[in-house]
This record gives structure tokens, C-alpha cells and sequence, in this order.
């Protein structure tokens, strides 16, 4: 699930007509207090990663991105989340990232809290993460250079966010999932 043409997903529930997965999601939700939670959960889960898998499979093979319409607070959150992907190792600001969206600091704010659960510089912090673990994985690059590349400004404050969203340092992460170079 490594592909670059999906960078998010957005789910519809249009006039009844709602998206599998939302659906997956309903049928959990309704099955929650129930003690087959686990087993249901699980399921589910696999259901919703094939899902995910097939959609990023046919967008990989027509060399497309979804379809999306380019509009209102979806189409500025495509142009921050396409900013950010692109600018993540610099120095990135809210106004910057809310001025490639053609919008104010306060509505790109709301409008990533309201479509992706967090703020934009949480998302560019996750980009950047993300960013420095395929470093780690592929590369010799040392620590430092790694931290520096992403885009953090000190090798205490890479390591200490690193640590916090993967749940262990650079170079623990690195030691379990480096690749023979």
C-alpha cells in the first residue's frame, strides 16, 4: 500500500448511497458491545484494506489520482496536502501551507481538523515521518542528515518526535527494518 496516486481518501454517504466503506464501518460501529468485537473488528479491517487496495491498484495502473472535485474545502485541502508533500523538507509555516490552499490560517486549520482529524502542521509532521522512515530503511545516511533532510531543526527534536509517533527512536527503527544496501 505504498502508492503515491492515493495520498488520502475522501468517503462519500450521498443520498443513501454510501461508500463500502463507510458501510464496513456502520456494521462495526453497530457491532461494538458485542463480545465478538474482536473477531468483527478484525475482519472488517482486512475487508477494508482490500478495498483500499484494489481502489490504489487501478489508480496505479491508469496513472491517475481519484476523483475528486476540485471545489470548496476538499479542493484546498488537496492543494495544502500537495504543498506539504512537495515543500515538507522546509521550513513550512500555517500561512504558507493556508496560502497554497487560496485560504486564511483559521480556515485551513478547520479544514484539516475537519477532513483529516488533525492540524496541518500534525499532517507535515506525519509527511515527515513518514519521509525519514524510508530514509532510514534505504539509506547509510546518519541520523542527523536523515533529521535535517525531513525537514526538523534539531537532531533532539527529530528524535524525540520520531520516538513519539513510532514508538521508538531512529535508530531502534532503523536496526528492525534497514534494508540490505
Amino acid at each position: 500500500m505504498e502508492s503515491t496516486a492515493m495520498p488520502y481518501l475522501v468517503l462519500h454517504d450521498e443520498g443513501g448511497a454510501k461508500d463500502p466503506i463507510i458501510k464496513l464501518l456502520d456494521t462495526l460501529h453497530r457491532q461494538s458491545n458485542k463480545p465478538t468485537l474482536p473477531l468483527t473488528g478484525l475482519g472488517t479491517f482486512f475487508n477494508i484494506a482490500r478495498i483500499l487496495y484494489e481502489r490504489m491498484k487501478a489508480l496505479d495502473e491508469k496513472g491517475t489520482t481519484p476523483a475528486i472535485p476540485e471545489n470548496g474545502q476538499i479542493g484546498a485541502l488537496r492543494k495544502m496536502t500537495s504543498y506539504i508533500r512537495r515543500h515538507y523538507s522546509e521550513n513550512l509555516t500555517l500561512p504558507a501551507i493556508a496560502t497554497s490552499g487560496s485560504v486564511g490560517r483559521s480556515t485551513c486549520d478547520n479544514i484539516f481538523r475537519k477532513f483529516l482529524a488533525q492540524s496541518p502542521i500534525q499532517y507535515t509532521t506525519g509527511v515527515r515521518i513518514g519521509a525519514a522512515t524510508n530514509l532510514l530503511r534505504d539509506t547509510e545516511l546518519s541520523i542527523t542528515q536523515i533529521g535535517r533532510r525531513v525537514g526538523f531543526p534539531s537532531p533532539s527534536y527529530f528524535a524525540a518526535t520520531f520516538r513519539e509517533l513510532m514508538g521508538c527512536t531512529p535508530k531502534e527503527y532503523r536496526a528492525k527494518n534497514a534494508k540490505a544496501i
